[in-house]
């Protein structure tokens, strides 16, 4: 409802909230802080959603709820990895049991494979960490050796004792696995071959 001297007096929230019930209390924190809240934990999501289900198969029926609950699961999933086959999956099954053992395996693959990625990103930042130190410690026994003298020819210098020791902490962090590696370094493969070539690396 709104008034032409006034601004809008209040507002109806209609498609926005299909599997979302926690944007009332968003909109509300939002009004009163200024602030948006930060999304839902998927525990969250999963805890929700199963109370939702249960709701919907004790109001409509065994029969009837399930068939209710698939567009709920739907809402509630959509966005989630893999999520998409798992709808096509769910919307298969035909009773309250399956359909919430399939909620709950789908819930749980999804958080191991959240805490995969979230290890694999934090493995990658810990790399990182490590190649910039060895840049860094390289750099500094360069202008160390130079004893006051004007450095010269730097980004040669880099390619000569930067690029060795990166090579090798990259491979080192990829077990040898030259594929791995490249991908790691945004390099094709032939090109890291030549460059472990010419720079003697072994292997």
């Amino acid at each position: 409802m709104c008034s032409s001297t006034q601004g809008p007096t209040g507002i109806m929230i209609g498609r926005a909230a299909q599997g979302r019930p926690w944007i009332f209390r968003e909109i509300g924190h939002y009004l009163s802080t200024g602030e948006k809240l930060p999304h839902p934990l998927v525990s969250e999501i999963h805890a929700v959603l199963l109370a939702h289900l249960h709701d919907l198969h004790a109001f409509y029926g065994r029969e009837t709820g399930v068939k209710v609950a698939r567009k709920h699961i739907s809402w509630y999933t959509k966005g989630l990895a893999g999520s998409a086959s798992f709808r096509h999956h769910m919307n298969q099954l035909e009773t309250c049991e399956e359909q919430l053992d399939a909620v709950n395996h789908f819930f749980e693959q999804f958080g191991r494979e959240h805490l995969r990625l979230r290890y694999e990103v934090e493995l990658a930042h810990e790399a990182n960490n490590e190649i910039a130190d060895c840049v860094r410690r390289s750099l500094e026994r360069y202008f160390k050796d130079l004893d006051g003298a004007r450095p010269r020819a730097i980004y040669d210098m880099v390619l000569k004792n930067v690029e060795r020791p990166m090579l090798e902490l990259v491979l080192d962090r990829a077990e040898g696995n030259q594929s791995v590696a490249a991908e790691m370094l945004g390099i094709n493969r032939n090109t890291l071959r030549k460059k472990i070539q010419s720079l003697k690396i072994k292997m």
